[in-house]
């Protein structure tokens, strides 16, 4: 899997990981406890066992293509840079990691998973188009033959180029700003 610098883990005898003051704007990352603030649209939703953070990931199912889930993040600035991103597996690489401005408007930024069966943290880095609120997508773009598609560690950030190290409240060092 390639990390910075376009080496893989396998490469590097080790890293170092300087660590970043951030804040993980999506409000129910790990679905550690349910699927709240998380809509699907053609497609099913269910929290299970597993996952690459804590004790639970959430799998969607498309039921039609573009079969979606999605999270709103509030309201930023016009042009503030944001990094977002998330922890899929998926066994297409018509499976995709989207930027959408209000309520699945206008596309922001996309990346695509290799669709190889592993897991892959996907990263978009860009700014926001204007001051409506943000919302963050898995989406299934297959137009028939579904499987599930794995999503955690979902982590959407402002003000900041690249994605920090992952960030809920239930990692070391990190405490949650509202209910867990």
């Amino acid at each position: 899997m390639p990390v910075d610098g376009g080496y893989t883990f396998e490469a590097l005898p080790w890293m170092a990981i300087k660590p970043a003051a951030s804040t993980n704007l999506c409000s129910n990352p790990s679905f550690e406890v349910s699927t709240a603030g998380w809509t699907a649209s053609n497609a099913a939703l269910t929290r299970d066992n597993g996952g690459v953070f804590g004790a639970h990931l959430m799998y969607m199912l498309a039921s039609a293509q573009n079969g979606l889930m999605y999270t709103s993040v509030a309201a930023l600035a016009s042009a503030t840079p944001i990094a977002a991103s998330s922890w899929v597996n998926a066994t297409s690489p018509l499976v995709f990691l989207r930027v959408y401005n209000a309520a699945l408007g206008t596309l922001v930024a996309s990346i695509a998973h290799p669709g190889d069966s592993a897991w892959y943290r996907l990263e978009l880095n860009t700014a926001t188009i204007d001051t409506s609120a943000h919302i963050l997508a898995v989406v299934d773009t297959r137009p028939s033959g579904w499987n599930n598609v794995y999503i955690d560690g979902v982590q959407f950030e402002s003000g900041v180029t690249r994605a920090t190290t992952y960030i809920d409240g239930d990692q070391d060092g990190c405490v949650w700003n509202g209910a867990p």
